[in-house]
């Protein structure tokens, strides 16, 4: 991407850094849907609220299964709101049957990448 620019190829380059921000963003989102889905039946506190969860579907009534990954267009909607409504909020895991967790492995160049994308143009690179 630099490398195009550089080259004055600029049209390449921006091509380039909008797909790896697509990339970026995507396996971000499926980390954070994997601990989810695999903490199994998960109960959480938040706002005042306690939230029961069975493989990433909301326990309304106590009968839903579950979802499983990948996850398809009927249910992505859903986990991506829980996961939109949770993003900042403190939350207390009450129980869960397996810990919610990511993968450290990647995390912060993930982290790193999606920092360094969003920065505007001409900004210092480190």
């Amino acid at each position: 991407m630099e490398r195009l620019a550089a080259d004055e190829r600029f049209e390449e380059a921006s091509e380039v850094r909008d797909r790896l921000r697509a990339l970026v963003s995507a396996l971000a989102r499926a980390r954070q849907e994997r601990w989810l889905l695999e903490a199994g039946r998960l109960e959480i506190h938040v706002e005042g609220r306690r939230m029961a969860f069975r493989s990433g579907a909301l326990e309304r009534r106590g009968d839903e299964e579950g979802y499983e990954l990948p996850l398809s267009f009927e249910v992505w909607d859903e986990v991506r709101a829980v996961l939109g409504w949770l993003r900042g909020k403190p939350t207390r895991v009450v129980a869960a049957d397996a810990p919610p967790s990511e993968p450290i492995a990647g995390g912060a160049t993930l982290a790193r990448l999606r920092r360094r994308l969003d920065e505007p143009r001409g900004a210092s690179r480190r």
